[in-house]
């Protein structure tokens, strides 16, 4: 984010210099003055009068440059380094700022800092990389070049191989030398824990890296700005007398209002800032208490910064989620955003729902006093109440309040945002939950007339019309809907709108309907595992069962194994398939294979059992059977079924004894099967 900051401001830089370069060119402001020698040969007087009789023909107001004459070296001097050293200097100190960095937590500043320079991280392995150096090496080449050519042009003097060879040495050993020592000085701040474990030495040790930098720019700002402006100030020096006084004056209080101005402004914004992008880490780890410290430390450091009050309000939001019931910290009656500040972690973790909940409205509200006209902060006002709302089933009347404060703040964002779809549709939402079905379709649609295109609102409209039953008018919405978007060339079919029919359709009888959006669906995302199960139930419903059984097993393959339950209910629409088919050793397998997912799956054992017994593989139904009576110890079936194989395999006491069990389970509309059962046996003796 600082590259792509530096990025745009260069940018912007360039853009204006260059703007400003055409313009002086144009208008021809622009002369070689600067470079016109101060010791140039006076021109004769022949040759002045014959320039000023040249000039009569000449265009009025139009004049020729000055040639640059052959001068001697006697009597002059070059400077030792290049006047551009400075400017150099900062450019390398920036680069060595904004490349290092410590993402492999080491605890050595010179590996650091090597590291950031010439090494670059694959997959958590630092790897050589000399991209940077090479970067550096060609910056220090033109600059100095530059520089020194600058120089000579400048100077009357010649220069020679020596002064280019020692300006060259010079020039390194200030730039790279100022580049080494604050990389070093810069790399051992990025230590892990170098300030302290704690979290207040850490956040000022994150936080005051840009400062070191700015601090660092002021510094050069003095330096240079000394170095370039002595010599003039030197040479054109007046004697001041009391002058001297009330300039040291001026020029203190000056100087530290621009120092007061730099922390307030340039680092105290920064500083807020990078502890405010801390708290986002936690809040995409969902460590909303965490998160709340944070974006209250930044808010503290920025007290009418009302974006971090909107960041603060939300996290305390979440964190009411998590909150119980009761607490035991508590908010004044009539909290300030001052006492929502002073709150510390372990106050915040001790309050209540109510009391969390309380402290994001006074933040919430704070903001939108501060920047009325953000419709953001409105409308989180009023998802605020809608929460709030729902974290308080058991209060009625609280919820009701709540409802109508969020209604409120909905009317009021629209009219902030009126062409906002997303607002419509959450001040629908918000209709919807107050069981306000007419003015929560009236805000749907007008949501449609905003964005026709916005596939949420056909999704929440749909699942209004379906709760009604409305099934004609949900179909016309989804095909006007879909119709619409594939029309437009930023839009297209919307899987989740087309899944949305096919329900419809399938609930108004039409199967073939129902059919082609599911396949559809899966011309979108071909592994929609939703449209597979889809077309499994309605090639069953549509009697094409070898169709059916095809698109179960598709969603079988594409459903995770950690889905149980899902698994065994597609297991199950296979055995329905099949036993339309007529396929008993099929059905049989699937039911093997659901209590392969589920040991304990009473209605696969029973039928397995079941099939056992007519197959008479007395061993596999006594084992089934054996199950059954541990899993479903009331049903008087599985003891009769038991006591059946016992006969078959000719163990009659233990047959009549499970009979009798069965007996006593059996209600007294099925004691006549058992009562027969156990009269064959006596039959038999």
């Amino acid at each position: 984010e600082i590259h792509f900051g530096i990025a745009i401001a260069a940018t912007r830089t360039y853009f204006w210099v260059l703007t400003g370069l055409l313009l002086a060119l144009g208008m021809r402001w622009a002369t070689a003055a600067p470079f016109v020698l101060e010791a140039e040969a006076a021109p004769s007087r022949a040759g002045d009068a014959s320039v000023a009789s040249k000039g009569k023909k000449r265009r009025r107001g139009q004049s020729e440059p000055a040639a640059l004459p052959v001068q001697s070296s006697a009597g002059a001097t070059l400077p030792a380094v290049a006047r551009t050293i400075a400017i150099d200097s900062l450019i390398f100190v920036t680069l060595v700022f904004i490349y290092s960095t410590n993402g492999l937590a080491k605890e050595r500043a010179w590996s650091i800092f090597w590291g950031s320079m010439a090494t670059r991280v694959v997959n958590g392995v630092e790897v050589p990389n000399l991209a940077l150096i090479f970067l550096l090496l060609f910056t220090w080449v033109v600059a100095t070049t530059l520089g020194l050519a600058v120089t000579a042009l400048h100077s009357r003097a010649k220069a020679g191989a020596a002064w280019w060879v020692r300006g060259f040495l010079l020039h390194a050993l200030v730039v790279w030398g100022l580049w080494l020592g604050v990389g070093l000085f810069h790399a051992r701040r990025l230590i892990p824990g170098i300030a302290g474990n704690d979290l207040d030495s850490q956040l000022n040790q994150v936080a005051n890296h840009f400062a070191l930098y700015t601090w660092l720019v002021v510094l050069w700002l003095l330096a240079s700005g000394t170095f370039f402006a002595w010599p003039w100030l030197r040479a054109n020096a007046l004697p001041a007398g009391r002058r001297t006084l009330v300039g040291l004056g001026v020029g203190l209080v000056a100087g530290l209002f621009i120092l007061f101005v730099v922390a307030n402004t340039n680092i105290g914004l920064v500083r807020a800032d990078v502890i405010y992008k801390q708290g986002q880490q936690f809040d995409s780890q969902g460590n909303w208490l965490s998160s709340v410290e944070l974006y209250r430390r930044a808010l503290a450091a920025r007290t009418t910064e009302d974006h971090y009050m909107l960041f603060l309000g939300r996290a305390l939001l979440e964190q009411a989620k998590q909150s119980p019931d009761d607490g035991l910290t508590l908010l004044p009656a009539d909290p300030k955003l001052d006492d929502v500040l002073a709150l510390t972690p372990g106050e915040v973790n001790s309050m209540s729902r109510q009391d969390v909940l309380r402290a994001a409205e006074v933040v919430l509200r704070e903001a939108q006093s501060v920047n009325p006209l953000n419709t953001d902060h409105t409308a989180n006002l009023a998802r605020l109440y809608r929460t709030w709302a729902d974290l308080v089933p058991g209060d009625p009347e609280m919820q009701q309040t709540m409802l109508d404060k969020s209604i409120e703040q909905y009317n009021l964002a629209v009219q902030l945002s009126p062409n906002a779809a997303h607002l419509w549709n959450e001040k629908g939402n918000a209709h919807l939950a107050r069981r306000e079905r007419d003015q929560a379709e009236t805000a749907y649609r007008q949501s449609l007339e905003i964005d026709p295109l916005y596939e949420q609102t056909y999704l929440l409209l749909a699942d209004l019309l379906d709760g009604e039953e409305r099934y004609a008018d949900e179909i016309v919405l989804l095909e006007e809907g879909i119709a619409t978007r594939l029309a437009h060339p930023r839009s297209g079919r919307s899987a989740a709108m087309l899944s949305y029919l096919s329900v419809a359709q399938a609930r108004t009888g039409d199967l073939p309907g129902a059919i082609a959006s599911n396949l559809a669906v899966l011309e979108i995302e071909p592994n929609n595992v939703g449209a597979m199960r889809n077309l499994a139930l309605l090639y069953r419903d549509a009697q094409e069962y070898t169709e059916s059984i095809a698109w179960t097993e598709r969603s079988i393959e594409n459903t995770p194994a950690e889905k149980v339950n899902e698994l065994i209910q597609l297991r199950q629409v296979l055995v329905e398939n099949y036993a339309q088919l007529g396929q008993e050793d099929q059905v049989m397998a699937q039911y093997e294979l659901i209590q392969s997912l589920d040991p304990s799956n009473v209605n696969a054992l029973t039928n397995l059992s079941n099939f056992y017994l007519n197959r008479e593989d007395w061993n596999k139904a006594a084992e089934t059977l054996q199950t059954l009576l541990a899993l479903d110890p009331d049903n008087y079936r599985h003891p009769l079924a038991f006591a059946q194989v016992l006969l078959a395999v000719g163990q009659v006491d233990n047959a009549r004894t499970l009979a009798e069990q069965a007996l006593e389970l059996a209600p007294p509309d099925q004691q006549s099967a058992v009562l027969d059962f156990l009269a064959g046996l006596t039959a038999g003796d």
